[in-house]
């Protein structure tokens, strides 16, 4: 069996409250454990990447979100010392 590398697919979402403020999370495990962070994470299997942002905002803030707009794609393959996060 041939082993198939690819970068892993995550999502970080601006939400910005109706006072103009925006949403951070604290950072609960490494890498960057304790500092401040958009609400996001790794997609998974069959979601796209609207589904992955609502599910990932709930499960890290709470709040039920709708998504307006995508934003960029960011693929600096250094960018998390885990992996190739895209």
């Amino acid at each position: 069996m041939v082993e198939i590398q690819t970068p892993i697919l995550a999502v970080d979402v601006v939400v910005e409250l109706p006072s103009g403020e925006i949403v951070l999370i604290k950072r609960k495990y490494e890498p960057f454990k304790g500092y401040w962070a958009l609400p996001g994470g790794m997609l998974e299997i069959g979601e796209t990447v609207e589904q992955a942002a609502i599910r990932e905002v709930r499960e890290e803030t709470g709040l039920d979100v709708s998504i307006t707009r995508l934003v960029g794609v960011y693929s600096e393959p250094n960018r998390d010392p885990r992996n190739h996060v895209v």
